[in-house]
């Protein structure tokens, strides 16, 4: 279903823009102030598909019916998607996109916890080690780091020698 769902969204999104230029190409047609309007001025466009509706007809009607669906679509169809869960997977799928943008080394600064635990955090080469707090030996998880986990940390229990840790009490 939401497979279904996405790919009407995508080609109904892709005809109302087919539309849209066809309104604008018939503009520029007609004389290059009224394309540059079209473009750039609010509500030139509507004022020009009134004044020139023979000649828009071909631009306007997969436009507006391309609107209608994804409309309807998006009213009907995105509940289930979001019934079904997957708007989460699809955000998930996606969220590479705003990592990327991330320099190489960008990861929050680490929280200094009690003695015994590490913290790492994942960038475009790896997991690297940012605290370790009364460690003497350091356990890299075994995730693999993908471009989803860029900028993430982790902590994880690290091998200390010596007396047996205790919590702090709190103050």
């Amino acid at each position: 279903m939401t497979f279904l769902v996405l790919t009407v969204l995508a080609i109904s999104a892709i005809w109302l823009l087919v539309g849209l230029a066809r309104v604008v190409a018939e503009a520029f047609h007609e004389h290059i102030v009224w394309g540059i309007a079209v473009l750039c001025v609010p509500g030139a466009l509507v004022i020009f598909v009134l004044t020139h509706w023979a000649m828009c007809l071909r631009g306007t009607k997969p436009a507006v019916i391309s609107a209608v669906v994804l409309g309807l679509t998006w009213t009907y169809g995105m509940p289930l998607v979001r019934a079904n869960g997957d708007e989460l997977r699809i955000r998930k799928a996606f969220h590479w996109m705003e990592d990327a943008r991330k320099p190489a080394s960008y990861c929050p600064e680490p929280e200094h916890h009690e003695t015994g635990w590490a913290t790492y955090c994942c960038t475009t080469t790896g997991w690297t080690v940012q605290d370790t707090p009364g460690c003497s030996a350091v356990y890299v998880p075994t995730e693999t780091c993908g471009p989803a986990q860029v900028g993430q940390s982790r902590r994880t229990v690290c091998g200390t020698v010596g007396p047996k840790l205790q919590k702090k009490k709190p103050e």
